[in-house]
């Protein structure tokens, strides 16, 4: 039948597509937009003050070298989930979209080389942050899905507690690993900032390190990973 001939066509070039992996933090978004966003929550009512004070607080201790970076994160994603507790996530995700939607923050490679990719990829976000992040982003750039840490919702409702991370490299390589079936290694690129996208760097033909920790610096550097300045990402 002609729709079973459709469907198999589909599948084979759907079988057949590569993929592009995208971070978001210092990736595509200029700096740490988990901060400016937390700030606009505050100055909104979504979250109190001392949300973005300890975050601040779990921060500095990378900074200053007595935390390392996925224990870091894993702790900012904490002390955010607890602090939207009772929000509603229709609230937050819509704050969340505005805050994107009028952001200037965000680097001029990332809109035309995502929509000169998507001609031939399939473009997936894979981030630490949490899920309304990650689906305003997609949304804003028609990126095809994502991946992310995802806060536990309940009758709309957010509870504080996390039902799942994908901050740790382990936690990555998993969600890589389960992306990569059914697409081309061939082909493939990954785009990332810091140890935490080890993984999903590793797994595609073509890592691309931008804006570099000194944790991928060196694995990048060992590697013979490319780490081009974002001005010549598109050149």
């Amino acid at each position: 039948p002609l729709w079973l001939k459709i469907s198999l066509v589909d599948i084979l070039v759907f079988m057949f597509r590569s993929v592009a992996f995208f971070d978001i933090d210092n990736t595509m978004y200029d700096g740490f937009s988990y901060f400016a966003l937390l700030e606009r929550q505050v100055s909104e009512g979504l979250i109190k003050q001392e949300t973005l004070t300890a975050a601040l607080a779990s921060m500095q201790k990378y900074k200053a070298k007595t935390q390392d970076y996925e224990t870091t994160i894993v702790e900012m994603l904490d002390i955010y989930a607890a602090g939207l507790k009772g929000a509603e996530h229709t609230t937050v995700l819509e704050s969340t979209r505005q805050f994107y939607e009028k952001s200037d923050k965000f680097f001029a490679y990332v809109s035309p080389t995502i929509k000169e990719l998507k001609g031939s990829h399939d473009i997936a976000l894979v981030t630490g942050e949490p899920q309304f992040v990650a689906e305003a982003v997609k949304d804003l750039f028609g990126a095809n899905s994502y991946h992310s840490t995802e806060y536990e919702v309940i009758d709309g409702v957010f509870t504080g507690r996390i039902k799942s991370y994908l901050a740790s490299r382990h936690e990555k390589h998993d969600a890589i690993k389960h992306l990569m079936q059914g697409h081309s290694v061939k082909n493939s690129f990954a785009f990332g900032d810091s140890e935490g996208d080890i993984e999903m760097l590793r797994a595609v033909e073509y890592p691309i390190c931008l804006n570099a920790t000194d944790g991928l610096r060196a694995i990048a550097t060992e590697q013979g990973w490319n780490m081009p300045d974002i001005d010549e990402v598109t050149k």
